[in-house]
């Protein structure tokens, strides 16, 4: 197999991703994981509900700003 460089490959058949796409993409992927952190951590919520044991400050801390991250 050949050797492919990127002066081989003529401009019409690459891909070119703006500063904009990559700041989209971050931004979805930050959200995604601040949903998936919450759903990750609602154990901890109903154990306060069922048992009233305490969240742990760090926990609560990370959620109140995931929140914030997957509502963005």
């Amino acid at each position: 197999m050949a050797d492919i460089t990127n002066a081989s490959v003529p401009d019409s058949e690459k891909t070119f991703i703006s500063p904009e796409h990559i700041a989209e993409a971050q931004a979805t992927l930050n959200k995604k994981l601040a949903k998936q952190y919450l759903a990750d951590t609602d154990w901890y919520v109903t154990r306060k509900t069922e048992a009233g044991t305490e969240i742990p400050s760090d926990i609560a801390t990370k959620r109140a700003q995931s929140r914030i991250d997957a509502s963005d």
